[in-house]
């Protein structure tokens, strides 16, 4: 698909924004106003706003007249707040430094703004990205009495409710070169301002509320909406509105009433399956001028209440009805390219006048060019078939003029473009159109070729160069330089071409050193960007050698080698989820494993740590190698605790610092422990008798359901005593035996069943005690007397 945006307006106005930018830093400090600094990577101890002691936060700034507040390129600002601009003006806030545009994060509560301008006039926010991770209201808001002139340009804006919200009755704002995706209702929300400039913005992504409930009254968001536009002018200008990846709503809406607006060199994708039209605009009674624009799968591509709607070199491309005109209001349809819409192309309602010249209607299946209800006038169209009903119901060119009147210099014929199915839609030289167009007056074609460049105009959006002496195009080497982790659709560059011949359209085409598929080229503005970012990177191919193509449309080319370096930007080091095993009872310095992380950067130093999970600090980890050893091995046991499970944080030394965690998961193996038996003491008494329970030995195994079994492996004289080896009771086995002595050391053995088998020893001492009376002894005894 070609691009509608040409390629000189758009490095002039980048150009433009660049001279502004510099125009108003030089002119503050000619005048004593102040550049202030800030740097949320700043490590000095020393703060006030200077380059070479930045402040480190925003919310050390205060806001003065006149001065230029800028991050540093590459940092990141977190907050929990907004940066608000109150009753302020002639305030820029944007960058300094080299490398990707700075990032102000916020994650404050969800009805506040992350950039939040009131009242203020001639504010600038330039080169910031700006998103939230709470889902604020917006990224950035214009809003209150006095808020005008305000600039939004070269930024990105994402994450939010809405991207940028505009809600004044004051003039001048602009919204220029910006990208903003990931809303969850309109990427930019335009209310009650006189007039607005949104130019060069790619907004994307948008309703994502549709995800979650897509019925209509939850999820309403567009690309741009411009509300309550009563006596309002707008001007919408370069930009790439992409509604295709959710349903509902549109591309563009504009509705209240009395506006006027110009809209030029878009391109709006919406979704015939999803409901999503390009355009739609509510009643005015002003003139609406749509040229130069893209309108490509929307259910409609323009649906109108427009007084003076003045529709021309445009295409539109598989809508379901290319344009719907409402009751009583005027279409003006002149020099466009409709092709394969499913239903209708032009379609109008009762009281509605409709003019159409110089179109080409490429119809398939059912599809019908007209189907009004109210005037039409047509002529010099071109249809490249005829069907049932595909003019007003009539089957024929010949049957509708007949009825009508109208088209008696139409025809029916093949326009002969040159790729359809690729929708390049200019006319090759054999093509019917070529000067066969009424002269409407315009002075230039959809790729900007003058108009006419024969005896009259062509039909369609394209008006054919002929040339008996047609020159090659012009195209230099060139260089460009892209960050390595740009995303995809960042723009690299614009390659710059040109042609001796008046008139010519050119076309470029990557044929050769495209490694990887890594960029795409618009066909029709040169406009180099990111196709895959996967292939970008530094440390495989710093530079990749482009071999550029441009070809006139009359066949003539030429190539050049367009350069892009990659600029080395510091990426996160990457640690995945690890895991190690260690036996039980493992003594203190103990090695575990050695952590692994990379880093995709050369040269980058990573530094571990151990952030949660190390209870009591069982475990210590060297820092600068990511071995990982027992500190404290007390709770490395399986019966208490039998896993581990550590987050760990990798953090590399380039700019930024990045890190990166893991979960090392440290799984505590379970060892066979040998049981645990303590000396014993017992009594018993002399007298008695075998089967006299004693006592029980007791014993305790560290693993759990371990079975004990209990043996004498000394001192029991006379076998005395009858161990039970399997509850540990002690009984008389020989009460004879305990006459002998009065008492006995058992050598007591414990033995548990794991493997391999343990056992402990002990002492059990049985204490032989006397009866409690003994009977009375007297010995024979012998005595004399005289």
């Amino acid at each position: 698909m070609k691009k509608e945006t040409l390629r000189i307006p758009l490095v002039q106005t980048i150009a433009s924004s660049l001279f502004l930018l510099i125009f108003i830093i030089l002119t503050n400090n000619a005048f004593g106003q102040t550049t202030v600094y800030i740097d949320p990577s700043y490590t000095g101890s020393t703060q006030n706003g200077t380059m070479a002691n930045p402040y480190k936060s925003w919310n050390s700034v205060s806001w003065v007249n006149g001065n230029t507040y800028l991050q540093k390129a590459g940092t990141t600002f977190n907050t929990t707040g907004s940066l608000t601009v109150s009753s302020k003006s002639n305030i820029t806030i944007g960058a300094y430094g080299t490398g990707n545009k700075p990032k102000v994060i916020s994650s404050g509560a969800s009805t506040s703004k992350v950039i939040d301008i009131t009242s203020s006039s001639n504010i600038q926010v330039n080169g910031l990205e700006v998103a939230s991770t709470s889902g604020m209201v917006a990224a950035v808001i214009i809003s209150g009495t006095g808020a005008g002139n305000n600039l939004i340009n070269n930024c990105i804006l994402r994450d939010v409710q809405w991207g940028i919200r505009i809600l004044t009755t004051s003039a001048g704002n602009r919204i220029l070169n910006c990208e903003v995706f990931n809303t969850q209702d309109d990427g930019i929300y335009i209310k009650d301002t006189p007039d607005i400039e949104i130019g060069y913005c790619n907004i994307y992504n948008v309703n994502l509320k549709y995800f979650v409930n897509p019925d209509q009254s939850y999820s309403p968001g567009d690309n741009i909406q411009i509300a309550s536009t009563n006596s309002h002018n707008f001007y919408i200008h370069h930009n790439t509105l992409d509604h295709s990846t959710t349903g509902n709503k549109f591309c563009f809406i504009a509705w209240g009433n009395n506006y006027t607006g110009i809209l030029e060199y878009n391109t709006m994708i919406g979704h015939s399956n999803k409901s999503v039209t390009c355009m739609y605009l509510s009643p005015t009674t002003g003139t609406v001028t749509a040229r130069y624009n893209s309108f490509i799968n929307g259910n409609y591509g323009v649906y109108s209440y427009v007084s003076n709607f003045q529709v021309y070199y445009n295409e539109f491309i598989n809508s379901r009805i290319a344009i719907s005109v409402l009751n009583n209001y005027h279409l003006l349809a002149e020099n466009n390219v409709f092709y394969n819409s499913t239903a209708n192309n032009i379609n109008s309602l009762s009281g509605s006048t409709v003019v159409s010249k110089n179109n080409i209607f490429y119809l398939s299946g059912s599809a019908k060019a007209y189907s009004t209800s109210g005037s039409l006038t047509s002529n010099n169209n071109v249809f490249n078939v005829q069907s049932a009903g595909f003019i007003n119901g009539h089957s024929t060119l010949a049957a509708w003029r007949s009825a009508s009147g109208q088209d008696m210099n139409s025809m029916v014929a093949n326009p002969n473009f040159v790729n359809p199915t690729a929708h390049n839609f200019s006319l090759q030289p054999n093509s019917p159109c070529i000067n066969a167009g009424y002269l409407c007056g315009y002075n230039q074609d959809y790729f900007g070729n003058n108009v006419p460049l024969g005896s009259s105009s062509d039909i369609g959006y394209h008006e054919f160069a002929t040339s008996t002496n047609n020159q090659a195009p012009i195209i230099q080497s060139q260089s460009f330089s892209v960050p390595e982790n740009s995303p995809n659709g960042t723009v690299v560059g614009q390659v710059i071409a040109s042609d001796p011949d008046a008139g010519q359209t050119i076309t470029y085409s990557i044929t050769g050193g495209n490694t990887g598929s890594a960029f795409n080229i618009n066909s029709s503005t040169g406009l180099l960007s990111v196709a895959n970012t996967q292939n970008l990177n530094y440390e495989g191919n710093p530079t990749f050698n482009l071999q550029v193509t441009v070809i006139d449309n009359l066949n003539s080319s030429s190539s050049a080698t367009v350069i892009v370096n990659l600029q080395d930007v510091n990426e996160n080091p990457i640690i995945n989820d690890q895991g190690f095993n260690i036996n039980e009872n493992i003594s203190n310095g103990s090695a575990v494993g050695t952590i692994a992380a990379t880093d995709p950067d050369n040269g980058q130093q990573l530094t571990y740590s151990i952030t949660s999970g190390n209870t009591n600090n069982t475990f210590a980890l060297n820092a600068s190698s990511g071995a990982l050893t027992v500190n404290n091995n007390q709770l490395a046991n399986h019966e208490t605790n039998n896993q581990f499970q550590l987050t760990v944080k990798v953090q590399d030394n380039g700019a930024g610092m990045l890190s990166d965690y893991g979960t090392i998961t440290v799984n505590i193996l379970d060892l066979n422990e040998a049981p645990v038996i303590a000396n014993q003491s017992f009594s018993v008494n002399s007298t008695a008798s075998n089967g006299t329970n004693v006592g029980q030995v007791t014993a305790s195994d560290p693993d759990d359901n371990q079975a004990l079994s209990y043996s004498i492996i000394s001192g029991n004289n006379n076998n005395a005593f009858l161990l039970n080896s399997n509850t540990g009771i002690i009984s008389v086995n020989n009460s004879v035996a305990l006459s002998s002595s009065s008492s006995f050391s058992l050598s007591v053995r414990v033995t548990d069943n794991g493997t391999p088998q343990l056992s402990s020893n002990c002492i059990v001492t049985i204490t032989v005690t006397s009866s409690g009376n003994s009977a009375p002894v007297i010995n024979a005894q012998s005595f004399s007397v005289n």
